[in-house]
C-alpha cells in the first residue's frame, strides 16, 4: 500500500507517489482520486493508472488526451462511451492507426475514421465494418500503406483488379490473398511474379504450368541461378506436383 492514514489526504505526498508509480493511484483517498493534478501526474507516469481516477475525471479530455498521447494503447482503459468520440478516436489513430480496434461499432462504420487509421497502418482493416472492408476507397488506401491488408478486405474487393494490381505491384505475394478468380488471371499473375518470383506459390494449377508465367519466373530469379542459390527442387517446391521439366507439354 503506497498511502496510510498518516498521508491519505496529502496532495504534495500523492504528487510525488504517482510520479514514481502511475498506479499508485489505486490505492489514493477519492478525494486524491478526483484531484485533476494528481490524476495527470498519474497518468503521465502510466496511462493504465486513468482506470483509477474518479469517473469525472475518467470522462476528462484532458485526462483522456494526456492517457492517449502517452500511448494509444490506453484506449483499453477509457469508457466506452469516449471510445464513440470521433476527436479522441482521431488523436490516437494519428499515433497508430491500429486504434481502431478500440472504436466503437459507430466509428469503424465511419469512413473518415477508417480511412485514417488505414492510412497509417494497413493492417487497421481488420477492424473496419464489413460495410468498409467493401469499400473500395478504403481497400486502395489500406494496400497502398500495407500489401497484406488485402488479406483483411471483402471477399469483392480481393477480386477487384484494381485493389490487387495496387497490392502485388508493392509485393507479388499479395497474390495469396487475391480471390481464386484472379489467381487465374494471367496478367495478373505475371504482374505478381514480375515482383516476387515466389509468387507462384500462389497462382491457380494451370497457370503454375503456363510456359509464359514459369518464364517469368525464371527471368525474375536469373541471378539466383547464376550465383547457385536455387535450384530447381526449389522451384519445384512452389510448383507443387507439376514437373518443371515437362512445362508446356
Amino acid at each position: 500500500m503506497w498511502f496510510d492514514e498518516t498521508n491519505a489526504n496529502s496532495k504534495k505526498y500523492a504528487l510525488w507517489v504517482v510520479g514514481m508509480e502511475g498506479r499508485a493511484l489505486k490505492d489514493a483517498s477519492p478525494e486524491l482520486q478526483n484531484d485533476k493534478d494528481v490524476v495527470l501526474a498519474a497518468v503521465d507516469r502510466n496511462e493504465s493508472a486513468i482506470q483509477f481516477a474518479s469517473p469525472e475525471l475518467q470522462n476528462d479530455r484532458d485526462v483522456v488526451f494526456k492517457a492517449i498521447d502517452k500511448t494509444w494503447t490506453a484506449l483499453q482503459y477509457i469508457k466506452p462511451e469516449l471510445r464513440d468520440d470521433k476527436d479522441i478516436m482521431l488523436r490516437a489513430i494519428e499515433k497508430e492507426g491500429a486504434a481502431l480496434q478500440f472504436a466503437s461499432d459507430r466509428l469503424k462504420n465511419d469512413k473518415d475514421v477508417v480511412l485514417k487509421a488505414v492510412g497509417e497502418n494497413g493492417y487497421a482493416l481488420e477492424y473496419a465494418s464489413p460495410r468498409l472492408r467493401n469499400d473500395k476507397d478504403v481497400a486502395l488506401k489500406a494496400v497502398s500503406n500495407l500489401w497484406a491488408a488485402l488479406k483483411y478486405a471483402s471477399p469483392e474487393m480481393q477480386n477487384d483488379r484494381d485493389v490487387v494490381l495496387k497490392a502485388i505491384k508493392k509485393c507479388g505475394s499479395a497474390l495469396e490473398f487475391a480471390s481464386p478468380e484472379l489467381k487465374n488471371d494471367k496478367d495478373i499473375v505475371l504482374e505478381a511474379i514480375k515482383n516476387d518470383g515466389w509468387a507462384i506459390e500462389f497462382a491457380s494449377p494451370e497457370l503454375k504450368n503456363d510456359v509464359d508465367v514459369i518464364i517469368a519466373m525464371g527471368l525474375y530469379f536469373k541471378d539466383y541461378y547464376i550465383h547457385d542459390d536455387i535450384g530447381d527442387d526449389d522451384i519445384g517446391d512452389y510448383l507443387g506436383d507439376d514437373d518443371p521439366g515437362d512445362i508446356g507439354d
